[in-house]
């Protein structure tokens, strides 16, 4: 999705004599937020230092030229790519950004040369002004222009309001002065700059308060209006806000809130756009607690997660699913921060590796002696423990008291056996009863798993897109149709995309890649509602409702007699991915080429995607938590073998006060769960 989404989560309560809660009105506790990041294209990497300073290039553009495609040359001795696990190959592949200007022009040469920056001179606002913007409703996918007047020009921010919206000018200025004073310094100091002057040579940002936006939007920030209206047609070519009136006073702490946590995401666009997105919540989450803003509702997000600890970390959900996910990832960051610090919290958040690759990286550059792995751990039992007088603090959230987790299951007497699934980087919680001086453990869980629920179409092996956040995933292989009169492209395809966010395309180049031709397909579409296909595109499920192979064929017979290349590229905007794309059994009769990739690439050309078996091994994270006294607890973290399989015995338990026992998995790059099952008997 292509908008950094604050939504409200309205809750009707019925007290004593049934008072009556306007729901377009959104007021006091009975509003609850969450924001959800759909950030779409971006920009370039740029170097970013700690220190912040940011300076704005515009890049020269000289028109697209080809770059050589050379033919694979293995290196002596060199590991082929089918030995390499799943889980070595994402580690080691790298992952192109999604860059809209590169993108534009590659497949849509024809609007030439496009700039980064829309103004050669800074434009010049006055009070009183009137401007048209672009707006949208996330109810209905659609998208109109407005009149707005600039009702306050702050030090650093426009406020602009809709012609007829009943916003109070006062309320205006007094977020004006709240932004300028509080949330601008602070998040800039903190999480470091935003793009400046930016993409309209601008140094203010604006903000616009609209009607019609949503039921449950309190506001937004849209990567889309980094992007020139050239390339997207909704773009209103500024760094901007918008705040939806109807349920989102001026001047509140809910609104500061709001800007607050926009903002973080403003700024994490241009310092590190392909970010992954519960990280980048979580850090808007702590912009509102570094401003004082942190939601206090009757069931906060916070709430939401203790009564869920079987939620992902590592990914994020569609709307309707969210708000427990900003808790989950508001308490990974927030913990972070209590347990290292200012400057290793900011330094995490300007790493340029992603999620928990740039928290290993961290641990280790600030020599912690922990590594990612070790940090989850102590982090699921911090949720648990949430104590100060026990292991030095290690296990607490300084000044924030947290609800209790809840547990899977409660275990009354011994023995217990039971078996159970897990999300990965998530925790099921279970109490343990003790009977005696002694209990064993054993722990039996999935060796393996998958990125995605499928195998390949044949064989082995197939290839597979990736799954990251605001990328540009490419996958090219020559044919020659030199001596052929017509030619026919057959392939097998399993996608699971976001859809009408998140695009897949397949094309042809005739110029050694420099431009492309994107070619329909019987399931390709050319629907764009959210501006950000270029072209006709896979979207959604490949069977409609549910993914599954499905065979496609594209004419090539227009490129007879000629050398081109063939190319399937994924694109996708931040926030919400879905598992992707698998291509598999590639042929063109004609010619008599066929590719199954079960003995490896061929001269096929990866950038970002993996030529995988879809299986990943599952690690496992089996901790029991002791529990002597209000002021004594123990960890113990038990080992499990490849097959997946560990034991535990705990004795001198006759005084133990609690005994808890959980479970995480922890394989890369997938949402599927792990399946386990445990005993636990008295010795």
């Amino acid at each position: 999705m292509s908008k950094n989404v604050l939504l409200l989560l309205i809750f009707l309560i019925v007290i004593l004599s049934c008072c009556a809660i306007s729901t377009a009105c959104g007021t006091g506790v009975y509003i609850f937020q969450s924001v959800r990041n759909a950030e779409n294209a971006g920009r370039a990497p740029v170097d970013f230092e700690l220190n912040f300073d940011v300076h704005q290039v515009t890049p020269t553009f000289s028109g697209p030229t080809a770059t050589p495609f050379p033919s694979p040359t293995p290196a002596p001795n060199a590991t082929p790519v089918e030995r390499l696990t799943t889980e070595e190959l994402i580690r080691l592949v790298e992952v192109p950004p999604n860059d809209p200007i590169d993108l534009a022009a590659r497949l849509r040469p024809e609007l030439g040369q496009v700039p980064r920056v829309v103004n050669a001179t800074p434009p010049s606002y006055e009070e009183g002004d009137v401007i048209s913007f672009w707006v949208g409703n996330s109810d209905t996918d659609e998208n109109w222009q407005i009149q707005a007047e600039l009702v306050v020009k702050g030090e650093h921010v426009y406020m602009w309001r809709e012609v007829g919206a009943k916003v109070k000018e006062k309320d205006l200025r007094k977020a004006t002065t709240f932004f300028d004073e509080r949330i601008y310094p602070t998040n800039r100091t903190f999480f470091g700059s935003e793009w400046s002057p930016g993409i309209d040579n601008d140094p203010r940002l604006h903000v616009l308060h609209a009607r019609n936006l949503g039921g449950t939007i309190a506001g937004y920030f849209s990567s889309a209006d980094e992007i020139p209206r050239a390339i997207h047609p909704y773009s209103n070519e500024k760094e901007m806000f918008y705040i939806n009136v109807d349920n989102n006073r001026p001047g509140s702490d809910f609104y500061n809130g709001t800007l607050a946590h926009e903002f973080q995401h403003m700024i994490h666009w241009w310092q590190d756009k392909n970010e992954e997105s519960w990280m980048n919540e979580g850090a808007s989450e702590l912009a509102m607690q570094l401003n004082g803003l942190r939601r206090n509702a009757l069931f906060s997000p916070d709430s939401a997660f203790a009564e869920n600890p079987d939620l992902q970390l590592n990914t994020w959900p569609d709307t309707d699913e969210s708000y427990a996910h900003y808790g989950n990832a508001y308490l990974f960051m927030s913990y972070f921060l209590s347990r290292f610090g200012d400057d290793a919290t900011k330094a995490l958040v300007a790493n340029d590796k992603n999620g928990m690759e740039a928290v290993a990286d961290v641990l280790q550059t600030f020599g912690t002696g922990l590594t990612a792995e070790d940090f989850f751990a102590d982090w699921i039992v911090a949720n648990w423990l949430d104590d100060p007088n026990v292991a030095d603090g290690r296990w607490d959230y300084p000044d924030y008291e947290l609800d209790s987790m809840a547990t899977t299951a409660e275990f009354d007497q011994l023995p217990v056996r039971f078996s159970d699934t897990v999300h990965q980087y998530a925790a099921d919680y279970y109490t343990i009863p003790v009977e005696g001086d002694s209990v064993t453990i054993s722990f039996t869980g999935d060796p393996q798993t998958r990125l995605a629920a499928t195998d390949a179409h044949s064989g082995k092996w197939a290839w597979w897109s990736n799954r990251v956040d605001a990328s540009d995933t490419r996958l090219t292989f020559p044919v020659d149709l030199t001596g052929a009169n017509e030619a026919t492209l057959h392939y097998f395809v399993w996608y699971d995309i976001e859809a009408l966010w998140d695009y897949a395309y397949v094309e042809v180049s005739e110029d050694g890649g420099a431009t492309w031709t994107l070619l329909e397909t019987e399931r390709t579409t050319r629907e764009n509602p959210n501006g950000n296909a270029y072209g006709p595109g896979y979207t959604g499920k490949s069977m409609g409702d549910f993914a599954g192979w499905v065979e496609e064929q594209v004419d090539l017979s227009p490129y007879a007699g000629k050398s081109i290349l063939v190319r399937f590229e994924y694109v996708t905007d931040a926030a919400v991915t879905q598992p992707g794309m698998f291509i598999d059994d590639v042929s063109i009769p004609e010619i008599d080429y066929y590719q199954d990739f079960e003995n490896g690439p061929g001269d096929w050309q990866s950038e970002g995607w993996l030529l995988t078996d879809n299986v990943l091994q599952e690690r496992w994270l089996v901790q029991v938590i002791e529990r002597r006294s209000p002021r004594e607890a123990a960890v113990h973290r038990m080992a499990i073998g490849p097959d997946g399989r560990g034991e535990l015995h705990l004795t001198g338990l006759d005084d133990f006060y609690d005994l808890v026992l959980a479970v995480s998995a922890l394989a890369p790059a997938t949402v599927e769960k792990g399946s386990y099952q445990f005993e636990v008997r008295g010795d």
